[in-house]
């Protein structure tokens, strides 16, 4: 049977456990930080590990080059993580993008695989390394249940877009003292620019919103909105950054005002009652706000 473009999109439409969308998940105050400042910033996602009584951290993402984390799997599934595990009952806000989009800006699926594949892998590609040891017996290391992409900042589509390298900000995230913080040349735009027929990124900036935004609750959903507006006038964090990149902080704002706006909540029922399973289903269902 010969395969080509159109047999592999039909399959994929068919296929309620992939979707064309790619999301970012993560908790309530750094959803909102993230939100307010327009981009992800990428970091060696460092997470707590505790060995022989000592507690630290140690980074998930390896070799030289700090990257955002994003899911391809449908939200109907997510919500299956969210059951089973606390760790996914915590992050129930997300941004979710097109996987084209993505794709053009340079995000890539994680190889899974042994350390010893990851000592192969070159430093310049080991961004896209994940632990996987697949055993019966001792500790199995797996999380390709997450089928996890990675995309580390495109600084020449960044400065042509207006994300400047020399452009810096600094954001208070939640009430733990934490800080968002970063520049240009450390961030992965949340509102993506146009590609053209080939795949290949233009420089202009798209009018309506190609992201979708995800809360947890329906009484959330309206929120975004209204904290759109209030940004739009000036008021919230980072100032300083948004004077520097004012174009992009206008039509990102403008988007986000437009954006369409999914509870975790109504995906849950529509999944239920309609089979709906990925957040394009629940697009094209229009239920969105």
């Amino acid at each position: 049977m010969q395969v080509n473009r159109e047999t592999i999109q039909t399959i994929t439409e068919k296929r309620t456990d992939m979707s064309q969308f790619l999301t970012h998940w993560t908790d309530r105050d750094r959803f909102t930080a993230l939100l307010r400042v327009g981009v992800f910033v990428a970091s060696a996602a460092r997470r707590s590990v505790g060995f022989l009584g000592l507690d630290g951290t140690r980074p998930t993402i390896y070799g030289s080059s700090p990257a955002v984390c994003f899911s391809e799997t449908p939200i109907g599934n997510y919500l299956q993580s969210v059951d089973a595990n606390p760790r996914y009952a915590s992050r129930q806000y997300g941004i979710a993008l097109p996987k084209t989009a993505l794709y053009a800006y340079g995000a890539r699926p994680v190889i899974y695989g042994d350390m010893e594949l990851k000592e192969r892998l070159g430093s310049e590609n080991r961004y896209l390394f994940c632990h996987f040891r697949y055993c019966s017996h001792g500790d199995r290391i797996d999380w390709t249940h997450e089928r996890e992409w990675r995309a580390r900042p495109n600084v020449p589509v960044n400065q042509r877009i207006g994300l400047r390298s020399d452009a810096t900000f600094e954001h208070v995230v939640g009430h733990a003292g934490k800080t968002l913080s970063g520049s240009g040349k450390d961030v992965v735009p949340m509102h993506l620019p146009c590609h053209d027929e080939r795949g290949d990124l233009t420089d202009q900036l798209p009018e309506e919103p190609r992201f979708i935004v995800l809360v947890r609750t329906e009484e959330e959903k309206q929120a975004v909105g209204e904290d759109a507006a209030k940004w739009q006038q000036g008021t919230g964090y980072s100032r300083e950054f948004y004077s520097e990149v004012s174009e992009y902080r206008t039509k990102y704002l403008t988007a986000l005002s437009k954006a369409r706006v999914v509870s975790l909540e109504e995906a849950r029922r529509r999944r239920d009652r309609e089979g709906l399973w990925r957040v394009e289903d629940l697009v094209s269902a229009g239920s969105l706000a």
